[in-house]
């Protein structure tokens, strides 16, 4: 049973840019068809058009949202296909907090030393710093969400929710 799920979009103007990114790869390979191929270029051209509208239309799909679930036995969160999952237990402690960019080097999925790690949006300024421990060793999590506090209630429940 979930106690809690988020889904945190990245801003318009990014998805527009990856968008608009898939629009020009088809636009390219369709213009290039129509004016009678590439003669002897198009053994590269159109492997590659299509490799880049592949690269670039999975990159639009997996980073769109940023999806975060608490359930009554683990936190789930991640874009598309890269996730991680901390079971609830293994939580030491959880703290409301402000995106540092700057520690992290950016946006995105972020690994510093010291095992810090990052599962961040653009523009969502907030998000919730969470220390699992794992053979005696923490690492820390920063994870956008747009409700760090009700995310961070969400966590703080450990136990099962009794079932009526």
């Amino acid at each position: 049973m979930e106690r809690y799920h988020e889904r945190v979009p990245n801003p318009w103007w990014l998805r527009a840019l990856l968008y608009g990114g898939i629009l020009a790869d088809v636009v390219a390979i369709v213009a290039a068809a129509l004016d009678g191929g590439l003669g002897d270029a198009a053994w590269a051209f159109y492997p590659a058009m299509g490799l880049a509208l592949l690269v670039v239309g999975a990159t639009a799909f997996n980073f769109s949202y940023l999806d975060i679930r608490v359930t009554e036995a683990e936190l789930r969160f991640g874009f598309g296909w890269f996730g991680k999952r901390i079971p609830l237990h293994a939580i030491a402690e959880m703290q409301v907090a402000r995106y540092e960019w700057m520690q992290y080097g950016g946006w995105g999925i972020r690994f510093r030393t010291k095992g810090r790690r990052a599962w961040s949006v653009p523009g969502v300024p907030e998000g919730v710093v969470v220390t699992a421990e794992r053979n005696g060793k923490g690492r820390h999590y920063f994870v956008s969400s747009q409700r760090p506090h009700l995310l961070r209630e969400a966590l703080q429940v450990r136990r099962p929710l009794a079932r009526t």
